[in-house]
């Protein structure tokens, strides 16, 4: 015997209508580097902390070739589009579409800063000036 779930009930004894779907505000990304120094990638955190980025981010570099990548959080506009400023992300590094490099990632590279890359990076302008 199978039971059906009701539908939640109002104070007022009324069905109430099910639950929207929340809309994603964020969504997950990866940045690769090949030929940018570590300067500029200072730089580029700067120039992103400066525009209002706010999500996690986290930093990698694969050893043999010294490609750096950058996780990020992007906010995504009410299409589902990303949003100023990691726009900018594409403009030194080029979007990673593929799911497996994250693996790859996990087992071959080495993580420079796991959480809060961008501020953490910005932050070191300061020190490079």
């Amino acid at each position: 015997m199978t039971t059906a779930t009701p539908h939640p009930v109002s104070l007022t004894g009324t069905a109430a209508p099910p639950p929207r779907p929340r809309r994603r505000t964020a969504a997950q990304a990866l940045y690769a580097f090949d030929s940018c120094t570590p300067d500029r990638l200072i730089r580029l955190c700067a120039i992103l902390c400066d525009h209002g980025y706010h999500g996690d981010s986290a930093l990698y570099i694969m050893p043999n070739s010294r490609r750096f990548y950058l996780s990020v959080e992007e906010p995504l506009s009410e299409e589902g589009m990303p949003l100023p400023p990691t726009l900018l992300l594409e403009e030194f590094g080029c979007r990673i579409v593929s799911a497996s490099i994250l693996c790859c990632l996990g087992e071959h590279a080495r993580c420079l800063c796991p959480h809060d890359a961008i501020p953490t990076m910005a932050a070191l302008m300061l020190h490079t000036k």
